[in-house]
């Protein structure tokens, strides 16, 4: 090894460590809390259905609007409740309706540093399949 080499790699080795500390400094800054789930929310099911929901300050939904992702006119509705923890987890319940047939949904996943996407998973009675939330 060369002097310039050995030079280059602890300065790979610092550059390294700085940023890993950044990195964990900005997930370890990340707090949430309830009231950043307030506000329009287009949430996407399924693959297939989306819906708007207008999530009040306790994290409470009703009647909201569902339809296909390719566009159209309302199929269903979703009552529920969401919850966010003070670490961005959020949790809840989503109650589909689409005719006669009701959907129970149980969801679980994570806010992001910008408070305005939720990520995570959707499980009913068919399975799980992931599940995306855009605040608009």
């Amino acid at each position: 090894m060369t002097s310039n080499t050995k030079g280059l790699g602890w300065k790979v080795l610092l550059a390294s460590a700085l940023f890993a500390s950044m990195g964990a400094a900005e997930v370890m800054a990340a707090s949430c809390k309830q009231a950043d789930m307030k506000g329009e929310w287009l949430t996407e099911l399924s693959t297939e259905v989306e819906c708007m929901l207008k999530i009040d300050k306790s994290g409470a939904f009703k009647n909201a609007p569902c339809r296909p992702q390719s566009g159209g006119s309302t199929i269903g509705t979703a009552n529920g409740k969401l919850s966010v923890s003070s670490s961005c987890k959020v949790t809840g319940n989503i109650d589909y309706k689409e005719g006669k047939t009701k959907l129970k949904i149980t969801i679980s996943g994570k806010m992001n540093k910008g408070k305005d996407l939720v990520s995570g998973t959707a499980t009913s009675e068919f399975g799980s399949a992931s599940f995306k939330s855009f605040k608009q």
